[in-house]
C-alpha cells in the first residue's frame, strides 16, 4: 500500500509521518546533505511512502541495493519507520551492509568483519535512514512473534538534472531534456515499478 500523506484520517500515524517525511525531514536532509549531493526540488524530492507488514513465519527479504545504477536510478537516500517494536528474538531485523564487498560471516567470525554489518531492530517510532546503494536486507520473521511487523519505507531523490548536465558533456543533446520544474525522471520514477521488480519469482 502507498501513501502520500494526504490519505484517510484512518491511516492515522502512517499518514501524519508520510507528511512529516515530506517535509520536515526533506528539508533537513537537503541542508544535511548539500555538500554531498544535491536532492531534487521540494515537490519531488521524496517518493509516496510505502507500507509493509511482514507476516509472522515470513521470509524476511533478501539482501539487495535500493540503487544499483545510479545513472538511471534517482533514489539517494533510503529511510525505514517502524509501527511497532519487535524483539531481537523474533527476527525481522534491518542488516545493513556498510561495504559492497560480500563477506562469507558465517565462516569467518572475526571482529573486523562483524563490524561490517549494522543490525537494526524495529522499533516503534525509530526512523533509519541510509544511502540507497547501501547493501540491506530483512532477516526472517519467526511465528511465535507476538504481532506482524509494520513498518513505512520512503526514497529521497536526487535531482537528475546534475546528472544530466554531467552527461551533456559528452552528449550536447541532453541539455534538451527536463525544465526549470524538475519534470524530468525523479517525477516520472516508480517506486511501485522498481519494488515488483525484485520480488522473487
Amino acid at each position: 500500500m502507498w501513501l502520500d500523506g494526504l490519505d484517510s484520517p484512518s491511516y492515522g500515524p502512517a499518514s501524519e509521518m508520510t507528511q512529516i517525511m515530506q517535509h520536515t525531514i526533506c528539508h533537513a536532509l537537503k541542508e544535511a546533505l548539500k555538500t554531498k549531493v544535491r536532492l531534487a526540488s521540494s515537490s519531488l524530492a521524496m517518493s509516496d511512502a510505502m507500507f509493509a507488514q511482514y507476516e509472522r513465519g515470513s521470509a524476511g527479504f533478501v539482501r539487495h541495493s535500493d540503487n544499483s545504477n545510479p545513472l538511471t536510478d534517482p533514489r539517494t537516500v533510503s529511510a525505514v519507520y517502524y509501527l511497532n517494536t519487535i524483539h531481537p528474538q523474533h527476527g525481522g531485523q534491518l542488516l545493513l551492509h556498510r561495504k559492497d564487498e560480500d563477506i562469507d560471516y558465517d565462516d569467518n567470525d572475526s571482529d573486523d568483519n562483524q563490524q561490517q554489518i549494522v543490525r537494526v531492530s524495529p522499533k516503534s517510532d525509530r526512523l533509519v535512514l541510509f544511502w540507497s546503494h547501501m547493501d540491506h536486507e530483512v532477516t526472517p520473521f519467526n511465528h511465535d512473534a507476538p504481532e506482524p511487523r509494520r513498518a513505512l519505507s520512503f526514497w529521497y531523490l536526487k535531482d537528475v538534472r546534475m546528472t544530466r548536465e554531467h552527461r551533456s558533456s559528452s552528449n550536447s543533446d541532453s541539455r534538451s531534456i527536463g525544465n526549470e520544474d524538475g519534470d524530468d525522471s525523479a517525477a516520472n520514477y516508480s517506486p511501485l515499478r522498481e519494488f515488483i521488480k525484485e520480488l522473487p519469482a
